[in-house]
């Protein structure tokens, strides 16, 4: 998630090695009762279990809602590590969600002051000090036994490091450049012109990395393998665009958070500048090994954006909002796999900034 948001140190009570305990989390919600129906107006989906939503908002704590047909009913609350932090990026299972928080009322504060927190299920949330001051984005795999996240370091020579995680404590810290040949950090020698945008798990040890590129204009998203290697993850294989979206004037694929079975939930967008006018933002989702496009599941209105898309096969969740930075104000729709379309999610707040569906696992 991202770096573009514009988003006192906690006293903490005890550290180690992984991390340090801040607050009891919450434990996820039962299941609800269903919602009532929506307008016979909308698509009506099948009834199907609840599905859990991450709902970010200015600042305070992240909401966790209960998702039945269209209907979102609150369950639970992520506490913030500092009172009016904001969330920056969220990732999860049932089992474990982690957030980046940002601690000061500045984006980029000197020193860096974010936070990577994450909350077990029925356990304490953990401060991870593995992850510094300076996270930007995070990524739980589906089984929740390994996290991912990167640094911030706008064009500057990103790390995204890698752990285990294994009853409530982080493990085996492996990190990653985007380019070994220059040092880490935001130093002149260190330039990339790349940034790590947003993280997802492409099975157990690939990462697909959203790469932002040149002030945001965007280069897509890589496939990077972990484990022993000597390249970076900027110089990991590029999901492609098919050429025949690039004639219509689509540029990249972007917003990554959602990987099934080689198949992902993206953002296509056009360049974002030049003459004339541009095409609509898609959710779509995309066939990693190709770059094809498997399914338009929305289309943003004249004047308005993609913020966001996560889910599976069988439910996505998108946002959308009047101008294309992702801490805008957002609609949040559902679409269920059997419906036509989206349909408007309710019973969130009015100043919802994003939204993230959970995994089963």
């Amino acid at each position: 998630m991202p770096r573009r948001l514009p988003l006192l140190l906690l006293a903490l009570v005890a550290a180690c090695s992984a991390g340090s305990t801040v607050a009891p989390a919450p434990s996820l919600p039962p299941s609800l009762s269903p919602a009532a129906s929506p307008s016979p107006s909308l698509p009506v989906s099948p009834p199907v279990p609840p599905r859990t939503l991450a709902v970010l908002r200015p600042a305070g704590p992240v909401e966790l809602y209960a998702l039945t047909g269209q209907r979102a009913t609150r369950s639970a609350r992520l506490q913030t590590p500092k009172a009016n932090a904001r969330a920056l990026a969220v990732s999860g299972t049932r089992a474990l969600i982690c957030v980046v928080w940002l601690l000061s009322e500045t984006e980029y504060p000197d020193p860096p002051d974010r936070r990577l927190v994450c909350y077990p299920t029925g356990g304490k949330a953990t401060v991870l000090e593995a992850a510094g001051r300076d996270p930007s984005n995070v990524a739980v795999r589906p089984d929740g036994r390994r996290i991912a996240w990167s640094d911030l370091h706008d064009e500057g020579n990103e790390r995204i490091s890698v752990a285990t995680w294994t009853d409530g404590h982080l493990g085996d810290v492996q990190s990653y450049l985007a380019d070994p040949g220059k040092p880490p950090g935001q130093a002149e020698k260190s330039f990339t012109g790349a940034a790590a945008d947003d993280l997802a798990w492409n099975g157990d040890e690939e990462l697909v990395v959203t790469v932002g590129y040149q002030s945001d204009d965007g280069s897509g998203p890589v496939r990077f393998r972990l484990g022993s290697t000597r390249r970076g993850w900027l110089q990991a294989p590029e999901v492609p665009i098919p050429s025949a979206e690039s004639k219509a004037g689509y540029y990249t694929y972007d917003r990554i958070v959602s990987v099934d079975d080689g198949t992902a939930l993206a953002v296509e967008r056009p360049q974002g500048f030049g003459d004339g006018p541009q095409p609509p933002e898609h959710a779509v989702r995309i066939a990693l090994s190709t770059g094809q496009i498997l399914d338009v599941l929305a289309t943003a209105a004249t004047g308005r954006y993609v913020t966001a898309v996560s889910g599976d096969r069988s439910v996505v969740v998108y946002a959308t909002a009047a101008h294309a930075d992702e801490d805008q104000l957002s609609k949040v729709y559902v679409r269920y796999a059997a419906d036509p379309r989206g349909i408007p999610v309710t019973g969130l707040p009015p100043d919802v900034t994003g939204a993230v569906l959970l995994p089963t696992a």
